[in-house]
């Protein structure tokens, strides 16, 4: 797994009330299964705040980058926070979901 992220973008992500996940398996380097995206409304677009490269599709993976990710946010003193709600419309997002739900 590679996580590309950077202190002003995980800001960004911890401030936000909704956010919107990608996973793209096409486009993923031959070592790796997908690029999994996380983006924040912002602006009247979305700001993508996370590339991940991940091995996998499983919730295992999803539960790594996403404390990766909670730890990373700790280091930089940022505070993460579970959105309020979220709609389900996927897999993909159930198991990111998931994996919210255990940190």
């Amino acid at each position: 797994m590679i996580v590309f992220l950077s202190p002003a973008c995980l800001q960004k992500l911890s401030q936000a009330q909704e956010f919107f996940v990608y996973g793209n398996f096409n486009l993923a380097p031959p070592q790796f299964e997908q690029i999994y995206v996380i983006r924040v409304p912002a602006r009247g677009c979305a700001l993508t705040c996370v590339y991940a490269l991940l091995m996998t599709n499983n919730e295992e993976a999803y539960n790594a980058m996403y404390y990766f990710i909670t730890r990373y946010a700790l280091t930089e003193g940022i505070m993460c926070q579970t959105p309020d709600c979220c709609i389900v419309t996927s897999r993909l997002l159930l198991a990111t979901l998931l994996a919210l739900l255990i940190l």
